[in-house]
């Protein structure tokens, strides 16, 4: 419930600044998130250290069972109805991974919905395995 109805991030400076001198130089603009976004990732971050049983580390081997590529596209597209714990939660460290290299992935999943869909799939497992 946290991640609907907010804004799903923002370019940080709006406005670019400085002209490149060393006395005032560029700011590299970067997608700064809503605290929900930020304390999801700190969720699954130590999700992946406290159970490694679930081999998050290895998100790429998932994708690569399971003909996913590391695109938003493709992570997108993944039917996660029938998916199991492992194959979602691969793409929720995928997902968070890409943010790394690229400002603003995150943004892109929390706008099609991907994001909210895998946490929903999640929940239903969980909801499963418990009864």
């Amino acid at each position: 419930p946290k991640l609907q109805n907010i804004e799903h991030g923002k370019v940080y400076p709006e406005v670019q600044t400085g002209d490149g001198s060393l006395e005032n130089p560029f700011q590299m603009p970067c997608m700064v998130y809503p605290e929900a976004i930020y304390e999801l990732e700190k969720v699954i971050y130590r999700f992946e250290r406290e159970n490694p049983q679930y081999g998050m580390e290895r998100y790429h081997t998932v994708f690569k069972e399971h003909n996913i590529e590391w695109s938003e596209e493709s992570m997108g597209n993944v039917d996660v109805s029938k998916a199991d714990a492992k194959e979602v939660l691969a793409l929720l460290i995928g997902a968070f991974r890409a943010e790394r290299f690229c400002s603003g992935a995150i943004q892109g999943f929390l706008d099609n919905g991907c994001i909210q869909k895998w946490l929903e799939r999640l929940k239903e497992l969980d909801g499963t395995e418990m009864e």
